[in-house]
């Protein structure tokens, strides 16, 4: 198993509009790909989002990533998001024990 984490750092004081857009993005059946968890930071660096993703392999997170982004709305969501965002990184980390 691998989580992916895209970790953006947001503009101060845009986390509501970024946040806004994800709502719509959901509202509107959309949702986020393939994202399981999205994450707010609550000490650290401020202003903080992350996306959590799983799957079987990089390469499998990664195709079904760029399957959610063919689809036009959810790329024009994203694409508006993207003013709202400083800088952002992107880490693949393997699940040696969970429970």
């Amino acid at each position: 198993m691998v989580i992916a984490r895209d970790v953006f750092q947001v503009k101060v004081g845009q986390m509501d509009n970024v946040l806004a857009l994800l709502e719509k993005a959901r509202a509107e059946g959309q949702g986020t790909g393939d994202v399981s968890r999205v994450l707010t930071d609550i000490s650290g660096n401020h202003f903080t989002l992350v996306f959590e993703t799983s799957g079987e392999s990089v390469d499998a997170i990664r195709e079904r990533m760029m399957a959610s982004f063919s689809n036009p709305e959810l790329a024009e969501i994203m694409g508006s998001m993207m003013q709202y965002i400083e800088s952002g990184h992107r880490t693949f980390y393997t699940v040696e024990y969970e429970g």
